[in-house]
């Protein structure tokens, strides 16, 4: 887990790591977004404004976004621990 999270940086210019500590059955970071590529800038609007959101949208992660990065690592790190235990396919975390 260490090495992905160290990779982590060396491949996403847009970041930087902090702290960081690897615990028995996970981690603890601190990532600096040293770019604002992917933040939208945009205010909350209020509970009773006009939405022109359609109701059907389809959930994306923003590419260079804090989640598209935990997916990466989550999943760089799945396919490792599954590579050394020879357990393809194999659930390594815990759901939400």
């Amino acid at each position: 887990m260490a090495n992905e999270w160290i990779r982590t940086a060396a491949i996403r210019r847009e970041i930087e790591l902090d702290e960081w500590v690897v615990m028995p059955n996970h981690l603890h970071g601190i990532i600096v977004i040293a770019d604002n590529v992917g933040a939208h800038g945009r205010a909350p609007l209020p509970d009773d404004a006009p939405c022109d959101v359609p109701t059907s949208t389809v959930f994306t992660r923003p590419p260079k976004s804090l989640g598209s990065l935990i997916a990466g690592f989550k999943s760089a790190v799945t396919k490792r621990i599954n590579e050394l235990r020879k357990t393809p396919g194999a659930p390594v975390w815990q759901r939400n």
